[in-house]
């Protein structure tokens, strides 16, 4: 894996004064969310720490590990993960099944983010299928990553639900004649904390 060009992205964005003018909605506020770095690679988990806590993040757990990410999880202790879709030692999709079906922790909807380094057509449908929100493709920037993260918090898609797949809406509609795919009701917890510090 290779991490210098996504660091020097991140660095230089930051220091071009960009941070801070991506967020939609003027009162929010991240402080009181939970969120899980797992990437394997520690310095590009120190930068993403340190633009997302200038975005008055605060309660973030970083690690490398995936015990930790499952123990986490499986603890109730993330509203919103960011990982790395080569982490060490895990099967990243097989992580966000487990967390859709409820196979692993108490809350299905954690919103997730997968980070692909040169993923191939079939990784990309990997990571659509696992019920992810949202992936983005290395190198990343500064700007792209705060307006993901923004935008997921104020226009977070529906879940859709059937016995394979429970994740996302991808559709644009039901055309006539196919089958209605159910949506599941999210619970706004992600932006209930963001707006109003918690959620109950």
């Amino acid at each position: 894996m290779h991490y210098d060009k996504s660091i020097t992205l991140l660095v230089k964005d930051a220091k071009a004064g960009i941070l801070g003018k991506w967020n939609p909605m003027s009162n929010i506020n991240f402080e009181t969310i939970s969120l899980l770095i797992a990437d394997g690679g520690g310095q590009i988990r120190s930068e993403i720490k340190g633009i997302l806590h200038h975005e008055s993040f605060r309660e973030m757990i970083d690690t490398k590990d995936q015990d930790v990410v499952r123990e986490s999880i499986a603890n109730d202790d993330v509203d919103l993960l960011i990982a790395d879709y080569d982490l060490p030692r895990s099967n990243v999709r097989k992580l966000v099944y487990d967390i859709r079906h409820n196979h692993l922790g108490n809350n299905p909807f954690i919103v997730v983010v997968i980070l692909a380094n040169d993923p191939e057509r079939v990784d990309i449908m990997n990571i659509i299928n696992s019920g992810a929100d949202d992936h983005m493709l290395r190198p990343i920037t500064t700007g792209n990553l705060i307006t993901r993260i923004n935008y997921l918090v104020s226009n977070r898609k529906q879940l859709a639900a059937t016995s394979y797949y429970i994740g996302p809406t991808r559709r644009k509609g039901d055309r006539e004649g196919s089958e209605v795919i159910p949506e599941i009701g999210l619970p706004k917890r992600v932006k209930a904390k963001a707006l109003s510090g918690s959620y109950e």
